[in-house]
């Protein structure tokens, strides 16, 4: 009697570590992918912000290009709103103003022109000369007005 009241106590205390072993690997599993996921969520972000400064550095090269365009050809006004664009990409909101100011100048009526050119003095926070490009367009170019309005 006492072989078979030992080996059930045996047997209990067996069958509980196999079950903790059990919830020990269930959990040590979540937590590996936990970790991989987030590992993961590193590279991506690591991809997107070397994605993002390559960007960045093909938008220079096209500020470059475009400056040579305007060299060769200084009336061009499309080169000068795409270099207007380009510098609005990076931020460089005062020099986009001037370009998209050159390109309305070698083109009367340039609504790309205007419209980004009041975009750029949003991105400022200034109203007053947005607005004023929003009037000007209303006059010749109701759509893109009304798209710089919202």
């Amino acid at each position: 009697m006492r072989c078979s009241s030992r080996s059930s106590v045996d047997g209990g205390v067996l069958l509980w570590t196999v079950i903790v072993m059990a919830l020990l690997s269930l959990l040590a599993t979540e937590v590996l992918r936990a970790v991989s996921g987030r590992f993961q969520l590193g590279l991506q972000v690591a991809s997107w912000q070397e994605s993002l400064i390559a960007a960045e550095s093909g938008i220079d090269l096209a500020v470059v290009e475009l400056r040579k365009a305007i060299q060769l050809r200084p009336g061009y006004a499309e080169a000068y709103n795409e270099l207007g664009y380009a510098l609005h990409q990076l931020k460089r909101y005062p020099e986009a103003i001037v370009a998209y100011k050159n390109a309305i100048q070698n083109k009367a009526n340039y609504g790309s022109a205007y419209y980004n050119l009041g975009m750029s003095y949003l991105a400022l926070n200034d109203r007053n000369n947005a607005l004023e490009q929003y009037r000007i367009l209303q006059q010749f170019d109701a759509d893109r007005a009304d798209r710089l309005r919202k």
